[in-house]
């Protein structure tokens, strides 16, 4: 049944909406009128922004802009010309809006300028990628888009290229200085995937600083295949990518790296000239992000890189495939002759190698993507920017074989399944090649052609570096879900799954929905978050009760390398969500913080970004959970692999240190507890799963408190006599709870009353003076006292000497053993009577100012009670 329309304007003019969507990527909007109606699709619109030249003051019915991209082609012509057009609307259907409104500007686009003027926004025209159309874009489109956005021409920095080394010169003069300086870049880049691979290789061949920061591209497809865009959904509508920079996200760009043995070299110039690999340890090094082939594929993308193919567009590998397929001389395709080795993962996540038996093979390449063209679905298992790389071959089949499975891959996929493939995931390949014409050892990676020698070979391998963001199209149906969960009971994590699956993100790979059990983790995954888990620890708080863990990291001392530059923690309240509600009786919520233990409040910390800083949460709630990331410094990362490289000047291996202090937040309840749960891990899957969702034989059980309590009644102050729940020698774990943080920092006691006690009275009773003691060697008042010492004869007053007549009979060995008096006498203070083990604590008390009060506070109160008694008698 169609939805009805509902009122509203364009430019001006009265009309009446429907929006009609097909599915989660498509829609039509339809405005009719008086006379006619007109259609929008879904695939034209850039976004939705508010007017803000509107004066009508109507905030019920705000006057939008509904920025397209209108596109047409010529018959007979591979080129499109674009343009832009702004529709000013009202009354817009509520469900378009939400698809596709743009609230502010993005992130990546708000980027100021340096302290000089010099812009960090920039735009490079790629003037020879594809068919050219990159100029007749910028200015037809792209440039009016970001005006409407306030983003003017004096807001960013174009850069026109003019020849193939444009982009790689832009990167090392500009992009490679500013990002090791730590300064926020993005480039909104018309090209191909060339220009991106362009700049991966050249921030690649360079080492990164410390306070580098990856640079964000912003990709509108204009080459030729478009399989990076094609694979990342940012060429899934007419804007070529516009909408997706304005409404998406940046995320990291997986690689992989290429290396070939010594004397191969790139072919330039349509195969007329050679250039130099860059070397790496006497290999050449060529670092890629979509793919790498050998056999039919790289044949065809070497042949069909000349001026007159580039002219048919994408028509042009087709025409290159026949060529090779089908010679004119009559004869059949070539088949390729090498030695294939595999390099894969077993169930544990242990490497092993795999070699094919058979030499001969059609067609195989190494991909991170999922289509090398818009409707060519190489590798339907891959999702985007997941970082896995997969590997499809075909043996030595007939011409009309290779043909049927890349049909097959036209049509969305199934060629996969086929016997005649070979489809897995890898981690790496190594062909040894055995052909003796130059023309049949030519490897692509991603679109540049490497000949390697006679005899000779390469070795691709998945790369953990990554240099650049790559902005990618948002989760679809994001307000479709968020407007659900106002009315569905769903978990966090189920909100972030439905979030990515639209986009078929990797987390959303890991992760497997049961409809018994719920999400759940594959057996690699579960591994290896296993393995990063560092502490689990469980505890609970009650009213005015706090923990603190002091945390303790030594990188030389890890098992796994390299170390990593940030612990990972999380602190989850476990009390039951319903607990929220009762408020009165507790609230059931914590306070929790991380800070290294080098903070001090009260001077300015001199590196924060080397050593992070403090982050709290002073209201986690009953079934809430907060997260936080430790720093691990630089220069002790450095000493992880040689572990008498570099030591303190006390002989000591560097190490670091963090302190994670959990507080409870009651204030109603004496008998409210509030129980939580704190993991640290090296990576932030570790933790965020939780230590329920990693419990099996594999790992051990948590460390409760009660674990590290032993030991603090005799000495106070200490942690924990054994650390339970850690997992790594690299870490140490001292807990504190309320009771051993009560004498932090430790004052002084007394031990033996017959020590000297010059300390202790160094602030006297108030009111009391300071009178010398001779016969002790000490000055001030005793304990027992209520005037000021003094040993002249005329000055001892009736109560001092009753008093010395008490310490006479209290001194031991002065009467015979059973005597009556030998038995110790209660404290007596004028006419108070204090009980013997009342006067021991008191005796014992640090003479502190706070303690000062706390006792003369307590003696008056014994003094009233004393006077009480005494009456009633």
């Amino acid at each position: 049944m169609d939805r009805p329309f509902s009122n509203g304007t364009a430019r001006g003019a009265e009309v009446g909406f429907r929006y009609d969507q097909q599915n989660d990527h498509d829609g039509t909007l339809i405005l009719k009128w008086v006379g006619g109606e007109n259609r929008i699709d879904d695939k034209q619109v850039i976004g939705i922004i508010q007017d803000s030249q509107d004066t009508r003051r109507d905030k019920l019915h705000p006057q939008l802009n509904l920025l397209l991209v209108n596109s047409q082609s010529s018959p007979g012509e591979t080129t499109s010309t674009f343009a832009f057009d702004s529709l000013p609307v009202t009354g817009l259907p509520q469900h378009y809006l939400e698809r596709h409104l743009i609230n502010s500007v993005p992130e990546h686009l708000s980027i100021p300028p340096n302290e000089d003027g010099s812009r960090n926004l920039h735009v490079i025209v790629s003037i020879r990628s594809g068919i050219g159309g990159a100029l007749q874009y910028f200015n037809g489109v792209l440039r009016k888009a970001l005006a409407a956005i306030d983003l003017h021409d004096d807001t960013y920095h174009v850069h026109f290229t003019t020849s193939d080394k444009s982009i790689t010169e832009i990167t090392q003069q500009i992009l490679l200085p500013r990002a090791d300086q730590g300064i926020r870049q993005t480039m909104v880049m018309l090209s191909g995937d060339g220009g991106v691979v362009d700049i991966v290789n050249t921030l690649l061949s360079a080492s990164q600083s410390k306070k580098y920061l990856k640079p964000t591209i912003g990709l509108i497809a204009m080459g030729t295949g478009n399989a990076l865009a094609n694979s990342s959904g940012l060429n899934r509508d007419a804007t070529r990518g516009l909408s997706r920079i304005f409404r998406g996200t940046p995320r990291r760009i997986p690689t992989f790296t290429a290396r070939f043995s010594p004397g191969s070299v790139f072919l330039t110039d349509e195969g007329k000239q050679t250039e130099i690999l860059p070397l790496q340890a006497g290999y050449g090094i060529v670092h890629g992000v979509v793919v790498c082939s050998w056999a039919l594929h790289a044949s065809l993308v070497a042949d069909s890189d000349t001026a007159e193919y580039r002219k048919f567009g994408a028509q042009r590998f087709q025409m290159a495939a026949k060529e090779l397929m089908a010679p004119e001389d009559g004869s059949g395709p070539h088949v390729y002759n090498g030695k294939i080795t595999l390099y894969k993962s077993d169930e544990r996540g242990q490497e092993i190698v795999e070699e094919i038996a058979e030499t001969k093979t059609s067609y195989i390449v190494a991909t991170l993507v999922s289509n090398f063209e818009e409707k060519l679905t190489i590798s339907p298992a891959s999702k985007p920017l997941d970082g896995q790389l997969r590997v499809l071959r075909f043996g030595d089949i007939s011409a009309a074989d290779v043909m049927r499975l890349m049909g097959m891959a036209m049509q969305g996929g199934g060629h996969e399944k086929d016997d005649m493939a070979q489809y897995a995931p890898i981690n790496g390949l190594k062909i040894n090649f055995n052909e003796s014409d130059s023309r049949w050892r030519r490897v692509c990676v991603d679109g540049k052609i490497i000949k390697v020698d006679e005899g000779c070979w390469f070795e691709v391998r998945t790369s953990d570096k990554d240099v650049v963001n790559l902005v990618q199209a948002a989760p679809a149906n994001v307000q479709r879900w968020s407007a659900a969960v106002a009315w569905m009971l769903i978990t966090p994590r189920t909100y972030q799954q439905l979030q990515y699956l639209e986009e078929d993100s990797r987390i959303a790979g890991d992760l497997h929905y049961r409809s018994l059990v719920g999400w759940q983790l594959s057996p690699n995954q579960l591994g290896s978050a296993q393995r990063m888990l560092l502490v689990p620890q469980i505890g609970s708080v009650k009213i005015g009760e706090v923990v603190r863990y002091t945390l303790t990291y030594t990188p030389s001392r890890d098992r796994i390398l390299p170390s990593p530059s940030h612990l990972f923690v999380k602190i989850k309240n476990t009390s039951a969500i319903a607990l929220r509600a009762a408020y009165l009786h507790g609230p059931y919520t914590l306070y929790s913080a991380c800070y290294p233990s080098t903070f001090d409040p009260n001077r300015k910390r001199d590196s924060p970004h080397d050593e992070g800083s403090p982050e709290f949460e002073p209201n986690l709630k009953a079934g809430g959970s907060w997260s936080s990331r430790l720093t691990v410094p630089e220069n002790i990362r450095e000493t992880a692999e040689k572990v008498h490289a570099r030591r303190t000047t006390d002989g000591r291996v560097p190490s670091f240190t963090w302190i994670i202090e959990v507080t409870s937040q009651v204030i109603f309840s004496t008998s409210a507890t509030v129980h939580f749960e704190l993991l640290v891990g090296r990576d932030e899957k570790a933790v965020e799963l939780g230590f329920s969702a990693l419990t099996g034989k594999a790992i051990a059980a948590p460390g409760q408190l009660q674990d590290h309590q032993q030991g603090k009644r005799s000495k106070a102050g200490h942690g924990a006599a054994q650390a339970k729940g850690v997992f790594s020698n690299a870490i140490e774990l001292v807990v504190d709870d309320t009771a051993s943080l009560w004498n932090k920092p430790s004052l002084p006691e007394w031990h033996d009353e017959g020590k000297d006690r010059g300390s202790r009275d160094q602030y006297p009773d108030p009111g009391e003076e300071d009178v010398p003691d001779t016969s002790s060697g000490r000055h001030g008042m005793d304990l027992d006292a209520t005037e000021p010492r003094s040993d002249h004869p005329a000055k001892r007053t009736k109560k001092t000497l009753q008093r010395s007549k008490l310490e006479k009979v209290r001194e031991p060995g002065k009467h015979s053993k059973g005597s009556k008096s030998a038995r110790p006498r209660p404290l007596r203070r004028r006419n108070m009577v204090v009980p013997k083990r009342t006067a021991e604590i008191v005796r014992k008390v640090p003479q502190q100012p706070l303690f000062l009060v706390v006792r003369t506070i307590y003696r008056i109160l014994l003094l009233m009670k004393t006077t009480t008694t005494k009456k009633r008698s």
